[in-house]
């Protein structure tokens, strides 16, 4: 960056209006494709995201927070790259990069579109982003505003970024002049090892560091490459949310236990919620059910004598203490006759 950048620093501020206007665009270069009309398509092929097997996209991931006005940082040489690093949770890895967005704005907004070098995808952050992954050429950004460029059908290399931190950077192709539309910051405060120029083409440098003082407004767009059932539609795939709290998935199968009452009442004949194999029964020592505790239930003990399964339910093991043995048959004696 040239030493004009801070004093381009102090002049530069842009209406809070006016910045988080989104441009909209299709790709780096070309119009967008045309949408395809679901109504046109047959029934059988009118199919979700995650019905066709591709993960939806998640919130977008960026840095920035846009509470007031924002500054425009005209300062870079040809071949500076203005870049962010990101780092989507951990349980999201591998994920798919699918759009770039760009803050990009002069003073007042309203000049010519600006063709840049390249957006780029590297697989680490500072202080060392390491070689990029993925490039797509010739951006063309729209002054005034926040650029979005949907990098899924143009470009060479790999969106796929398999952990976190990562960055995604802007090169630019001119050298800027004050009056130049330029990458933008929210003037929040730069959080540092979250901003970043590459300083001549050549250096990583926090961008905190040279003097920036908020975090650039840059941001991807993306999706999990992997992702598991979310039976119940809440957004959250079904095994983190067991994950969080166990008691959902009171038989540890893997599937909460709501959607199996809500493709199986019957599984819930109190409607309390709660799988019935997993509540302890009202008489436990009549395990056949049938109202009478007497042979029968010694007969279900005698046929799985030994240790309990890994996974419940083991109602035989009336004694609880992991073992279907002749406790558990004195139990049944001391109870002999109908259910109260």
């Amino acid at each position: 960056m040239n030493q004009q950048h801070a004093r381009a620093i102090a002049v530069a501020t842009i209406a809070a209006a006016a910045a988080p206007a989104l441009a909209q665009q299709a790709g780096p270069v070309g119009p967008a494709p045309a949408p395809i009309d679901a109504s046109l398509m047959p029934e059988e092929f009118t199919l979700d995201a995650m019905a066709l097997g591709v993960c939806p996209d998640e919130p977008p991931l960026e840095n920035f927070s846009l509470t007031g006005s924002v500054v425009s940082v005209p300062g870079f040489n040809q071949g500076e790259e203005c870049a962010v690093i990101l780092n989507a949770p951990a349980n999201h890895y591998p994920i798919e990069i699918l759009k770039i967005r760009v803050g990009w704005s002069s003073v007042n907004g309203g000049l010519p579109d600006s063709l840049e070098d390249a957006l780029r995808i590297y697989p680490a952050g500072l202080p060392n982003p390491g070689p990029f992954q993925f490039e797509v050429l010739g951006p063309v950004l729209i002054d005034g505003g926040i650029n979005e460029f949907d990098i899924t059908t143009g470009g060479t290399g790999s969106r796929i970024v398999n952990g976190g931190p990562f960055t995604v950077s802007l090169r630019i192709a001119n050298t800027q002049t004050p009056a130049d539309p330029a990458p933008f910051h929210d003037a929040n405060g730069c959080q540092p090892g979250k901003n970043a120029v590459l300083v001549n083409g050549a250096v990583w440098a926090d961008a905190c560091a040279l003097g920036v003082s908020g975090d650039w407004v840059m941001g991807v767009v993306y999706r999990r490459v992997n992702c598991g059932p979310d039976c119940n539609g809440n957004g959250i795939d079904d095994p983190d949310e067991i994950a969080a709290n166990p008691a959902l998935d009171c038989d540890l199968d893997g599937v909460l236990d709501s959607c199996q009452i809500a493709a199986n009442p019957a599984l819930d004949l109190n409607n309390n919620g709660v799988l019935d194999s997993c509540e302890a029964p009202l008489c436990p020592a009549d395990i056949s059910g049938d109202g009478v505790v007497d042979g029968l239930d010694i007969s279900f003990i005698l046929n799985v004598f030994g240790p309990c399964p890994p996974l419940p339910p083991c109602r035989e093991d009336l004694s609880g203490d992991g073992v279907v043995d002749g406790l558990d048959i004195s139990f049944v004696l001391n109870a002999f006759g109908p259910c109260p």
